[in-house]
């Protein structure tokens, strides 16, 4: 299991760099070798209470279109996408405190299986470490420990890194 997650957490490394726009390489990819030792603690809710992998996607604000910004329909997909494969982890939308998003928003959130937990603030002050890379989707292990990080919504090849280190069998 241990080789297996390390094969699936150098391979998403490697992919992000390649994809990296950024002209500090090296220093990209020593900050996301250092993710993998981050423990990663969840606060006292229902929602992280269960022990399947959780895919969280940090989000300090949601600006004038929120479905459109949390990328709820393309997420939507992987959902149905990890459903089809027999994957199982959940998909979780982390807000600020004091957000609320609209009742349409909630209801497609619902609707497709997607969690929301408010209380941003709070999640960042059990995990600090996470103010110090400029990520903000991660794919968390039932044992707490950071596997991946990146957004796939816009990378089909990320996506299958997500899918093989959920367990998808080749």
């Amino acid at each position: 299991m241990k080789s297996r997650f390390s094969a699936c957490l150098m391979v998403a490394i490697v992919a992000l760099f390649l994809c990296s726009c950024d002209s500090k390489k090296d220093r990209t990819l020593q900050e996301l070798k250092d993710v993998s030792r981050w423990q990663i603690k969840f606060p006292d809710a229902p929602l992280f209470r269960s022990t399947k992998s959780k895919i969280l996607v940090l989000v300090a604000d949601t600006g004038e279109c929120s479905p459109c910004n949390m990328g709820v329909n393309e997420w939507y997909v992987y959902r149905l996408d990890m459903e089809e494969r027999h994957l199982d982890a959940d998909i979780v939308f982390v807000l600020p405190e004091g957000m609320r998003l609209s009742p349409t928003v909630d209801t497609l959130l619902l609707q497709y299986g997607l969690d929301r937990y408010y209380g941003y603030e709070t999640f960042m002050k059990l995990n600090p470490v996470f103010k110090q890379i400029h990520y903000s989707t991660f794919l968390i292990s039932p044992e707490h420990k950071v596997v991946l990080v990146g957004s796939p919504l816009d990378s089909p090849k990320l996506w299958r890194v997500y899918r093989s280190a959920l367990g998808e069998k080749e």
